[in-house]
């Protein structure tokens, strides 16, 4: 990142103390876990300045509950709760009843024919459902990021859900949706769409980046987090 008033082009390392302060509810052994592939991902992917990393960081909070959950949260025990999060697929509460606390059967429902997976029966929507940071969802993301990094996470989609491929994913996925330019402009309700289509939880994305943006401003104020390449 550029230092205000200083000719010196540095880039932000995150410190453990650094993401902490910035991730809400984030504990040291998770956070040790996260660090190492944060640092090099973010340098590789150019999520290199406060206004970036914040927009980044109030993204994966949300999608993985503060770097606690990374595969999709698909128990259900309300009708009514699966109608109102997937009206496409459950027009009516009566229409979802058969798919309360039963996650691999609605994955493969709510999935199917979508994304590159196939039909209910194949089961690609739940061996495909969303895994990493940012919650990879369907075959052909999962087929995107194998062909981008030659990680075979079509064959092992299981291998998302370890702390580098897990923090690997999310930053190659915000690279190739073009995300940096978007948290560039400001635009955070489209970044935000192009993660979760309905821009479900919007308001918790942005207090979560507002949060991480004053953590990282004082940060490079005062220099810490920050060094040279």
């Amino acid at each position: 990142m550029d230092i205000v008033g200083d000719t010196v082009q540095r880039r932000l390392v995150l410190t453990e103390d650094l993401l902490q302060a910035t991730v809400p509810g984030l504990n040291a052994e998770r956070a040790g876990k996260v660090l190492a592939p944060l640092n090099l991902y973010l340098n590789r992917y150019e999520i290199n300045t406060v206004r970036r990393l914040a927009a980044f960081l109030g993204q994966v909070i949300v999608e993985s509950t503060s770097f606690s959950r990374v595969t999709e949260g698909l128990y259900y025990s309300s009708a009514e709760r699966l109608h109102a999060v997937f009206p496409s697929k459950f027009p009516t509460v009566k229409s979802a009843e058969g798919y309360t606390k039963n996650p691999e059967k609605l994955a493969n429902h709510v999935y199917a024919n979508k994304l590159g997976n196939g039909d209910e029966a194949g089961g690609e929507g739940w061996k495909y459902r969303g895994r990493g940071l940012i919650q990879l969802t369907g075959k052909a993301n999962y087929e995107a990021f194998q062909k981008a990094t030659g990680i075979d996470v079509v064959t092992s989609p299981e291998l998302l859900e370890q702390p580098g491929y897990a923090v690997y994913s999310a930053t190659w996925f915000w690279h190739s949706r073009g995300l940096n330019g978007l948290a560039d402009s400001q635009s955070y309700l489209a970044l935000t769409k192009r993660i979760n289509a309905p821009a479900l939880h919007f308001s918790e994305r942005e207090a979560a980046r507002r949060h991480a943006e004053k953590i990282l401003e004082r940060a490079q104020l005062y220099g810490q987090g920050v060094a040279t390449p």
